[in-house]
C-alpha cells in the first residue's frame, strides 16, 4: 500500500509503484506502508535517489540515523506508537528528503498515520514547498505528536497516583503497572533524544537553507520543553514508587508487629506450661484436684494482663 500526498492537500492510495502516474510536481510526499524491495527499487529509479543509505538502519551506531549522499538526506527515525492498551512501542521509519518531495517508509510497522500527520501540518500551500520544508514540517508535526503522548503519560501518572492512594494493599500487578508507565516514558525519552540529535545534524548540514535552519532552532526549543515534561514525569514516577515502597514497608511493619504481639502474649502461658510440665514430685499442684483448672486460668489471665499492658502503653 502506498499513500501519496498531493499539492492540493488530498491523499491518493495505490497498491504498487506501477500505478503511480501522477506528475511529480503535484506530489508533496509518498508514504510506503507495505512495500517489498522490488517496489523500493522501482521508486528509486523513478525519483532518482539512492537506496544504499537505508541499509545502514541496522547499524548500532547512532550516526547511522542521519546520512547525506548526493544532495539527498536520509533519516532513520524511531517513532513511538500507541498500542491498544495505551502503551508505547517503538517503530522504525525511514525519511528520504529530496529536492522537491519527501518519501516516508514505515514498512507497515507504524500504527500512526504518518501521511495524516504531515497533511495536518501543512497550512500554506499557496507556493511551491521544497522537499526540505516538507520534511521539516513532518518533524515539527512529530514534536506536537510527542507532546500529546507526554500529556497521555502525565494523565496516566495522575490516575495511578489517585488509585494508589485508595489502595490499602499493594499487589505485584500494581508494581508491574508502574513499571510499564515508566518504560513508556523511557521509550518516549529515547525517541525524543534521537529526534533532537537529527535536528542538530540538520542544522549543521550545508544542504539545509538558512531559513529552514532557523525553523529548526524553534523546533529544538519546543523539544527542550517536552524534554522537561518527560523529566517531570520521571520525578513523579519516582515519588510514586517511594509512596508505594512506604506503603509496603508499613504493611510489613504491621505484620511484624502482629507477630510480635502474638509472641509476647504467648510467652507467659508458655512459661507456665513449661514450669508445670517438669513433673517434679515436690510440686503440690500436681496432686491437687483444682491444679489443672488453676493453671489454665493463670495462662488465660497472663494473656489478658499482657494485652492490657500493651494497650495502656499504646503499642497496639
Amino acid at each position: 500500500m502506498i499513500e501519496i500526498l498531493l499539492q492540493d492537500k488530498t491523499i491518493q492510495k495505490i497498491s504498487s509503484i506501477d500505478e503511480l502516474n501522477i506528475d511529480r510536481n503535484e506530489i508533496l510526499c509518498i508514504h510506503l506502508i507495505k512495500t517489498d524491495e522490488q517496489e523500493m527499487i522501482k521508486l528509486s529509479e523513478k525519483f532518482q535517489f539512492l537506496l544504499q543509505p537505508l541499509n545502514k538502519r541496522d547499524e548500532i551506531e547512532i550516526s547511522s540515523r542521519y546520512v547525506e549522499e548526493n544532495s539527498q538526506i536520509f533519516l532513520n527515525l524511531t517513532i513511538p506508537n500507541l498500542t491498544e492498551k495505551e502503551g508505547i512501542e517503538q517503530s522504525f521509519v525511514h525519511i528520504i528528503i529530496l529536492e522537491d518531495l519527501v518519501i516516508l517508509n514505515s514498512n507497515n510497522i507504524s500504527k500512526i498515520s504518518l501521511i495524516e500527520i504531515l497533511k495536518n501540518r501543512i497550512f500554506d500551500l499557496g507556493k511551491k514547498i521544497s522537499g526540505q520544508r516538507i520534511a521539516l514540517l513532518f518533524l515539527s508535526a512529530l514534536t506536537d505528536y510527542y507532546a500529546d503522548l507526554i500529556e497521555l503519560i502525565s494523565r496516566r501518572v495522575k490516575e495511578y497516583f489517585k488509585k494508589v492512594l485508595r489502595l490499602k494493599n499493594i499487589s505485584l500487578e500494581e508494581l508491574d503497572n508502574l513499571t510499564k508507565i515508566k518504560l513508556d516514558n523511557i521509550q518516549l525519552k529515547e525517541c525524543l533524544i534521537e529526534l533532537q540529535r537529527i535536528i542538530l545534524q540538520l542544522r549543521r548540514s550545508f544542504l539545509i537553507s538558512d531559513e529552514n535552519k532557523k525553523f529548526l532552532t524553534y523546533e529544538n526549543k519546543d523539544l527542550a520543553v517536552i524534554n522537561a515534561h518527560i523529566k517531570y514525569n520521571f520525578d513523579r514516577l519516582n515519588d510514586l514508587k517511594e509512596n508505594i515502597s512506604s506503603k509496603i514497608e508499613l504493611e510489613q511493619n504491621q505484620i511484624i508487629k502482629t507477630f510480635t504481639v502474638v509472641t509476647v502474649c504467648l510467652a507467659p502461658p508458655t512459661l507456665i506450661a513449661g514450669i508445670y510440665g517438669m513433673n517434679f514430685d515436690i510440686m503440690p499442684e500436681l496432686n491437687w484436684i483444682l491444679g489443672y483448672p488453676l493453671s489454665i486460668f493463670i495462662m488465660i489471665l497472663s494473656i489478658v494482663v499482657t494485652l492490657t499492658v500493651l494497650k495502656l502503653k499504646k503499642w497496639i
